[in-house]
């Protein structure tokens, strides 16, 4: 098994994420921090990572994290469009939606126009 130690900003000491092969994908990297951390999606916020010694910032979510790699994280407002965190809130809020199934007839209001004689004299 490999490993990425990841710490907040605020936390005093790193934690580990682990996964099969050399490498794994900033978006996979985020997914498991959420669900280690028991984090929500869709809160509004998206998560910024770094190289802790080069600081370098992983932008690209599709870019490789080696193993053995230190990476410091940050909580940032706002989700980037198109964006794994940004992804995973739509999946939620789509699976909200199919369990609720479709709006019944009694919360359908239908608008019609008001009633006007056709031979109504015009003043």
């Amino acid at each position: 098994m490999s490993a990425v130690h990841f710490k907040f900003k605020s936390a005093k000491e790193f934690e580990t994420v682990q996964f099969a092969g050399d490498a794994i994908r900033v978006a996979d990297l985020k997914i498991a921090i959420f669900e280690q951390k028991r984090l929500n999606f869709g809160e509004g916020f998206d998560l910024e990572i770094k190289d802790s010694n080069s600081n370098e910032e992983y932008s690209d979510e599709s870019a490789l994290i080696k193993r053995n790699t230190s990476v410091e994280v940050r909580r940032v407002p706002g989700l980037r469009p198109g964006g794994i965190l940004s992804q995973q809130a739509m999946a939620k809020k789509k699976r909200a939606l199919r369990r609720k199934g479709p709006p019944s007839l009694q919360h359908v209001i239908i608008l019609t126009a008001p009633f006007l004689p056709a031979a109504s004299p015009l003043l």
